[in-house]
């Protein structure tokens, strides 16, 4: 119903959709400008309710130096990083972390743009990609460790699952194709580390605001330290999308899941 308007795609769908009179939008619109607050903010400006967080925890989500900064101020556990604000910034800060060493743009997801890296030879040309698909990168040490998940519902934390990835990194193919990755919910780790890790997540949650429901990923060292990636404010809702696999180990049908977020 939504033509796409290369110019201006945005406003004259908006004014599609205040014409609809909808009840309600349901965004899934994972990553990009739907999951940014731009479009949480035209929504708001046409006073029409729509599922997931505002405009405000969307942008810090997926900021990812200040959701970090927000996650320190917290006491919330997150990898030691630097932000290069463009191109030809200072690399000096770089020699205070310790390699391997992720390098990706600040505001994306799905791990587009994101690298790897084991030496100072190979740094440039990742910093130089991720700078293609954002005005600022980071850079954080590497997590050795389990890929782990905790999908937060109204409040509530859904069981912990364990990401399987076929590749090392849990990357856009493991994460769309279907059998790159297997899934493990609950995860196979002991009873009260899956319930810090469930509290860690809801107050990540609740630090940036979010409203609805949300996914925060998480790292998990070989000592068992749990340390947070980033928070999903719209997490993907797709066949192989982990939170209806989480809310489905929780008893919750996807229909019933759905269901759920609407009457949020």
């Amino acid at each position: 119903m939504l033509p796409l308007h290369r110019s201006s795609l945005y406003l004259k769908n908006l004014l599609i959709v205040k014409r609809l009179k909808a009840d309600v939008i349901f965004n899934a619109l994972h990553g990009g400008k739907g999951e940014n607050g731009i479009v949480q903010g035209m929504l708001d400006s046409i006073e029409i309710p729509y599922t997931g967080s505002g405009r405000l925890a969307s942008t810090i989500a997926m900021e990812k130096d200040l959701s970090k900064n927000f996650f320190r101020a917290a006491n919330l556990p997150v990898a030691k990083s630097i932000v290069l604000n463009r191109p030809g910034a200072s690399r000096k800060n770089i020699k205070s972390l310790k390699f391997p060493l992720v390098v990706k743009p600040n505001d994306q997801g799905s791990t587009i743009g994101l690298y790897i890296v084991d030496n100072f030879d190979n740094i440039e040309p990742a910093i130089e990609d991720a700078f293609r698909y954002s005005s600022k990168v980071i850079i954080e040490e590497y997590i050795a460790g389990r890929e782990l998940t905790v999908a937060i519902l109204k409040e509530r934390a859904l069981p912990v699952l364990e990401i399987i990835p076929q590749h090392e990194l849990y990357d856009y193919e493991c994460k769309y194709k279907d059998g790159m990755s297997s899934y493990q919910v609950p995860a196979d780790i002991p009873n009260e580390l899956a319930n810090r890790m469930q509290a860690i997540a809801l107050k990540a949650h609740r630090t940036l605001d979010c409203s609805g429901y949300s996914r925060v990923d998480f790292r998990l060292d070989k000592n068992n330290e749990p340390f947070i990636l980033e928070v999903n404010t719209l997490p993907g809702m797709t066949g192989t999308s982990l939170v209806p696999k989480a809310a489905k180990a929780a008893d919750i049908t996807f229909n019933s899941l759905i269901e759920m977020i609407v009457e949020d």
